[in-house]
């Protein structure tokens, strides 16, 4: 009896599906066998196959075909297709409601000024003054040939005190010399005098010097000065006390 190539399809779907149903792993491969033209079926079968007719279809297996034949197979998952185009993308959806925003807190009232401290006490502003050596002084001028003198000299009160000096240092040597000024308390300057010449016998120049003290009881401050064949003139010496000294 002639076997239809739908029967023997269906046949072969069949018995995958029960393949599957009893746990079979899937995807199931098939293989079968097309008849030639005039080829038979196994001995088990009669007639002739008309040509293309499916034969032996075998799962998970080779089927195999008499000489001649034709050994095809298939899946029974076909396979995957080519994945698809990307979908537009979908529109923007609604921005939610802000939530509410918190009230500001009252502002709290201005504190009160403070009261005025008491007015300090005044600073002290007493200035300590003595000169020499200005015309019409009994003393015109001083010799300090080294060792040198003390050329002019204030006494003051316990305190401290900002210094002030100044006066014309003379040199009547053909030669250069330094000559320096000092207070008791220390800090003083030091200068170059040019020589006397043949048609100046003196040469004269300035000196300054600004120091301070603390005297922890009453005391003089005096200003020495020294050079080699020289004179001091025009001394003025001033001592300000004042409350502190601040680095």
């Amino acid at each position: 009896m002639p076997v239809s190539m739908a029967m023997v399809i269906a046949l072969a779907f069949t018995a995958g599906s029960i393949f599957t149903a009893l746990g079979s792993p899937t995807p199931d491969t098939y293989s079968a066998c097309t008849a030639a033209p005039s080829n038979r079926l196994p001995s088990s079968l009669s007639g002739t196959l008309a040509t293309g007719t499916l034969y032996n279809v075998t799962v998970n297996g080779t089927a195999q075909c008499k000489s001649g034949d034709t050994l095809i197979t298939w899946n029974q998952v076909g396979p995957t297709g080519a994945t698809g185009p990307t979908g537009d993308t979908g529109p923007t959806g609604p921005t939610g409601n802000t939530g509410p925003v918190g009230s500001t807190g009252a502002t709290g009232s201005t504190g009160q000024t403070g009261m005025t401290g008491a007015q300090g006490a005044a600073g002290t502003s007493d200035v300590y003054v003595a000169h020499n050596g200005f015309a019409g002084d009994p003393i015109a001028s001083f010799v300090i040939n080294n060792p040198g003198a003390d050329v002019v000299s204030v006494n003051v009160p316990a305190g401290h005190y900002v210094i002030n000096f100044s006066a014309a240092l003379e040199n009547n040597d053909g030669d250069a010399q330094y000559a320096s000024c000092r207070p008791n308390t220390g800090f003083g300057t030091d200068v170059r005098l040019d020589p006397a010449t043949v048609s100046d016998s003196g040469w004269r120049s300035s000196i300054s010097v600004v120091a301070y003290a603390n005297l922890g009881s009453p005391g003089p401050i005096t200003i020495h000065c020294s050079t080699y064949d020289g004179y001091a003139e025009e001394v003025m010496l001033t001592a300000t006390k004042v409350t502190n000294f601040n680095p």
